[in-house]
């Protein structure tokens, strides 16, 4: 850490974009699932595993103050939407 509130805060922020991603994503894999887990067809199942195997994967990805962070928030949460409709 530092001495430097600005500094400070801007690492506190940060990592609170971080992790309200993985939070998003954590929302989404679950929606993913149950959509997985209902499926009647295998081909669907299988679109769903995939889908669902994908945001996991860019959730390891995400690292603080990137751009990645606001796409994968625009990108999920419209996704959470799409399937909540």
């Amino acid at each position: 850490m530092t001495d430097d509130p600005d500094q400070t805060a801007t690492q506190v922020a940060a990592g609170a974009g971080v992790h309200a991603a993985r939070q998003l994503g954590n929302d989404l894999a679950g929606l993913l699932w149950r959509r997985q887990q209902e499926a009647t067809d295998p081909d669907d199942e299988a679109n769903w595993r995939a889908e669902r195997a994908a945001v996991r994967a860019r959730q390891r990805e995400l690292v603080p103050d990137s751009s990645a962070i606001a796409d994968a928030l625009r990108e999920w949460g419209g996704r959470i939407r799409e399937l909540r409709a």
